[in-house]
């Protein structure tokens, strides 16, 4: 692995934690028979928003609740988004060396072939 993968790693770790930390939270509140889901933005998982911490809507006391849905829809973007990046920046300086190591084969007309290695210096 080097270092641009393990940059992605790390950063994709770190988001994953702190996306952990700091969740979605919403509501659910009755309304004539239907639940209507409000969101209520993010809060720490230990600190529910303040407008979720017992509203009263008609006879119903309606709490925030951690949003699992989003939660696990960001962790999965997320996961997917850093190995999407650790894959683009696997092998890319051995597949540019390959690249500019070939040389190009002289034709029967007589063309030079190019020397990529003078390229690189």
């Amino acid at each position: 692995m080097n270092g641009s993968q393990k940059v992605a790693m790390w950063l994709g770790i770190i988001l994953i934690v702190f996306f952990g930390l700091v969740t979605p939270w919403k509501q659910d509140i009755p309304i004539r028979g239907l639940n209507i889901e409000r969101s209520l933005g993010y809060s720490f998982f230990l600190n529910p928003p303040e407008e979720g911490k017992g509203s009263i809507v008609g006879s119903d006391v309606v709490l925030a609740e951690i949003d699992y849905r989003r939660l696990f829809l960001h962790w999965f973007l997320i996961a997917l988004v850093t190995l999407g990046l650790i894959l683009s920046f696997g092998n890319r300086r051995k597949k540019i060396k390959t690249m500019l190591n070939k040389k190009e084969k002289p034709s029967e007309k007589g063309s030079s072939s190019i020397d990529y290695d003078d390229i690189l210096d």
